[in-house]
């Protein structure tokens, strides 16, 4: 089941469930998630350790930009990797949308008119939101090859 998300002036998105997507956006979101986990693991410090989950991540929300980067001493570098993973979010979890625009992708998304930015804003809590489930419910851990198992060029669990 997709999530539809009000855009101003009246229009729509639908987004992809986590489960839904598929392999492309499934990788490049990883890769942009593993690219980001520095900076979100300096930001996670910032919360006190005495909240639970929901007001961890209550405190997270109430966080700006120029706070997280001050507080947590974010460097060029990890603001460009949560910028990235913001953008990927979105075209990763876009389905379809009531704009005359073709949905963008992360070589047309910083164009000129490829998305307006009220509508930019409008998705970017929805698709970090979908992203963070992502992440807690994907399995990060290589898998072990079984000697039988078909493709294993080597015909051992060793590789």
């Amino acid at each position: 089941m997709s999530t539809k998300v009000d855009l101003p002036d009246g229009g729509w998105a639908e987004l992809y469930e986590t489960g839904e997507i598929g392999v492309g956006r499934r990788r490049m979101l990883k890769a942009a998630l593993g690219a980001a986990a520095p900076a979100t693991l300096k930001i996670s410090r910032l919360v006190p350790p005495d909240l639970n989950r929901q007001e961890r991540e209550k405190y997270l929300l109430s966080l700006s930009i120029e706070e997280a980067m001050s507080e947590a001493h974010l460097d060029e570098t990890d603001y460009a990797a949560l910028d990235r993973l913001e953008t990927v979010a979105i075209v990763a979890f876009l389905r379809s949308w009531s704009l005359a625009l073709p949905l963008p992708t992360t070589a047309t998304i910083d164009e000129e008119g490829a998305i307006p930015m009220d509508v930019y804003l409008a998705l970017t809590g929805p698709c970090a939101e979908l992203a963070r489930r992502f992440n807690f419910e994907t399995n990060y851990e290589p898998t072990k090859a079984r000697d039988d198992e078909p493709g294993n060029p080597t015909g051992s669990a060793s590789g």
